[in-house]
């Protein structure tokens, strides 16, 4: 179940802009924080003033031509 999380991740990552895709998801599905960070994704921390249950997750940055 986690490689295909894992690759539907990827693919919907590479169609994005520039290979950069966000993400969100309920603050408290902890199993699920811990899965997108292991792959890389980062927690974008909230505006000021917005107070909800909501974490909102960066993909990783997609590898730079050589």
């Amino acid at each position: 179940m986690l490689a295909a999380g894992r690759a539907l991740l990827r693919a919907l990552a590479s169609d994005a802009p520039q290979g950069r895709a966000w993400l969100l998801t309920h603050r408290y599905v902890t199993s699920a924080i811990a899965f997108y960070r292991s792959l890389g994704w980062r927690l974008i921390s909230p505006l000021p003033g917005t107070d909800n249950d909501i974490a909102v997750f960066l993909s990783a940055e997609p590898p730079r031509p050589n």
